[in-house]
C-alpha cells in the first residue's frame, strides 16, 4: 500500500540538498542584518563590506561546489529545475519573514538604544551642572549613528 512505501535514498538525498541551499541563502540573509545593530538594511548596506561580500561567496560556493559534488552535475540541475513550486514559496517566505523579523528587531533596539542615549546625557548634565563645558541651548544628541550616517 502507498503508507508502507519508502522514499528512494536518491529522491531524500536531492530534498535534502534543496532544503540545504535555502537554509545557506537564509544564513546569508541573516548574516547581512547583524552587520550592524541598529539601522536596518534600508540605510547600512553590508554589501558596502568586501570581506562581507567575499566571506558570503566564498560560503555559498563551497556549499553548491559540495552539493554538485555529492549529487553530480545533472542531479543538481534537475534538483533545482524540478522541485516543486511550493519549495520556492516556502524559501522566498522564509527570506521575507526574517528580514521583517529583522525590521522589528533592530527599531526595538534602536529606540532602546537612543533612550539609554538621553538618560546617559541627562544624567552628565544634571551631575555636572553650572559647571558643565556644554554651552546652554545644546542640541540634545539622540544617538551616535546619526552623526555617523551624515559623513
Amino acid at each position: 500500500s502507498a503508507l508502507q512505501a519508502t522514499p528512494r535514498p536518491e529522491v531524500l538525498l536531492a530534498a535534502r540538498t534543496q532544503l540545504s541551499l535555502w537554509l545557506m541563502l537564509l544564513l546569508v540573509n541573516h548574516s547581512a542584518s547583524f552587520a550592524h545593530r541598529t539601522l536596518g538594511g534600508s540605510k547600512f548596506r553590508p554589501t558596502d563590506n568586501p570581506v562581507w561580500v567575499g566571506t558570503c561567496v566564498l560560503v555559498l560556493g563551497l556549499h553548491l561546489g559540495a552539493s554538485v559534488l555529492l549529487l553530480g552535475p545533472t542531479q543538481m540541475l534537475l534538483v533545482v529545475t524540478h522541485a516543486p513550486w511550493f519549495t520556492y514559496v516556502i524559501g522566498v517566505a522564509m527570506l521575507i519573514v526574517a528580514h521583517l523579523t529583522d525590521m522589528v528587531v533592530k527599531r526595538h533596539d534602536r529606540r532602546l538604544f537612543e533612550r539609554k542615549n538621553r538618560l546617559m546625557y541627562l544624567e552628565f548634565t544634571t551631575k555636572l551642572g553650572m559647571h558643565s563645558p556644554i554651552e546652554p541651548g545644546h542640541r540634545t544628541p539622540t544617538s551616535y549613528l546619526d552623526e555617523q550616517l551624515v559623513s
